[in-house]
């Protein structure tokens, strides 16, 4: 039996909503490198024998030196604790040049596995030789990223249109036949993935072409003991044996509410695995933590709520000030007329002065039904097309007459 704790898409050197600090980064980065600490700090707790990170460790192929300096405390941590650690290249981490396994931005990382026996760093598909974490046996199937383009020219006789799919199907009999040949008697064989399976649900408004993504059905994963997997930003399961961590952390708005946190396993060979969430946030024995996983929260701002006043301008948030300290949060402001940039600028500085570290301001433009349009045809007569037209714009009947009487003048003298 091995015991694991699964996460990913930690994307440390994200700096969306995130502001310059005294030491020169950015706050955002001490986010999520403080959710990279608790997730060994939970793996030390719970007395893991194994720490899976399934890819999008870093958010780009750029990392900078300090992105690479939380990685690598992370790592140390887990060594003096005698934990191993295994990771995978995502598609934010992943090659410098689509197809070319030997430009893998992890290639750095990828050199230490050599003299560490407690890291596996998988930047190619394949297996992983027979590994022994505190002494107990694991067999591991690794898949970086399938970047699409790194088909193209293998399924050139395919359609556009098509090759996705083709991908998916081979990539599908690919895995298929990874786990036949993984497979040991007595020995529990863990698939670890930065990819899309069919069906599962993103959780984000990030900008991220998943129909261009390579994807597999679920069940090509159900010939090993757990398939941890990443890439998709929503904590989910999607078979018995495989589920999704999710990011640890809040990407964008359109996570907000979602689950955050990391997945607890125990897997046996030829047993459905046990699986259960752990929050990013989680205090755990022992240890001192950084503050918890930073909210995200959207503010809906009506007339109701927003009041002005004549005079001075006066506008006043009465509601909705309470829990925002460390917060990131949207103010979606819905007015029926024009909102004054002092309007906008005193919402803002309320939400601050309740803690918010981040305010982003969206004014939503009140919709607008569609105009009426008068059924007309190029061999209606001008007169009774002008009638139509006036009366789809809903002009009173005395002005249609009135307005009618001056065009048929108008037209008369033009003939």
């Amino acid at each position: 039996m091995i015991t694991l704790l699964h996460g990913a898409d930690f994307h440390l050197g994200i700096t969306r909503y995130g502001h310059p600090t005294a030491r020169g980064t950015n706050s955002r980065l001490d986010d999520f490198a403080a959710t990279l600490a608790r997730f060994v700090d939970v793996g030390i707790d719970r007395k893991v024998d194994l720490l899976v990170l399934a890819g999008d460790t870093f958010d780009t192929r750029h990392e900078r030196p300090e992105e690479r300096q939380v990685l690598a405390s992370a790592l140390v941590r887990a060594r003096a604790a005698g934990i191993p650690v295994v990771i995978v290249e995502g598609n934010h981490d992943g090659r410098r040049v689509v197809g070319d396994a030997e430009s893998s931005s992890l290639r750095w990382l990828q050199t230490l596995t050599g003299s560490d026996e407690g890291l596996v760093v998988i930047t190619k598909p394949g297996l992983v030789p027979v590994w022994a974490v505190r002494g107990k046996p694991i067999r591991i199937v690794g898949l970086p990223y399938p970047h699409k383009r790194s088909l193209d020219l293998v399924l050139a006789d395919y359609a556009p249109g098509d090759r996705v799919v083709e991908a998916g199907r081979r990539l599908d009999y690919a895995i298929r036949s990874m786990a036949e040949e993984a497979h040991v008697d007595g020995i529990p064989t863990l698939f670890v993935g930065h990819l899309t399976v069919g069906g599962a649900t993103t959780g984000t408004e990030r900008v991220m072409r998943f129909e261009d993504d390579v994807a597999i059905g679920s069940d090509a994963l159900d010939g090993f003991d757990y398939a941890a997997l990443g890439h998709l930003h929503k904590q989910q399961r999607v078979s018995d044996k495989a589920a999704y961590a999710g990011a640890p952390e809040y990407i964008d708005f359109g996570e907000e509410g979602d689950p955050k946190g990391f997945l607890l396993v125990t897997m046996e060979a030829g047993e459905k695995p046990e699986v259960h969430g752990v929050a990013s946030g989680v205090r755990v024995a022992k240890t001192v933590m950084a503050a918890e996983v930073r909210p995200h929260r959207t503010m809906i701002v009506s007339p109701e709520v927003l009041l002005s006043e004549e005079g001075g301008r006066k506008w006043v948030l009465t509601s909705g000030l309470d829990d925002l300290a460390g917060a990131m949060v949207r103010l979606r402001v819905m007015p029926h007329g024009p909102v004054r940039s002092e309007g906008i600028a005193f919402l803002q500085s309320k939400v601050r002065e309740a803690g918010a570290s981040f305010v982003k301001t969206e004014v939503v433009k009140a919709e607008v039904a569609p105009t009426e349009r008068p059924e007309v045809d190029r061999d209606l007569d001008p007169m009774e097309a002008t009638r139509r037209h006036l009366g789809a714009k809903k002009v009173p009947p005395d002005q249609i007459e009135a307005a009618m009487a001056v065009a048929g003048q108008l037209l008369a003298a033009t003939q």
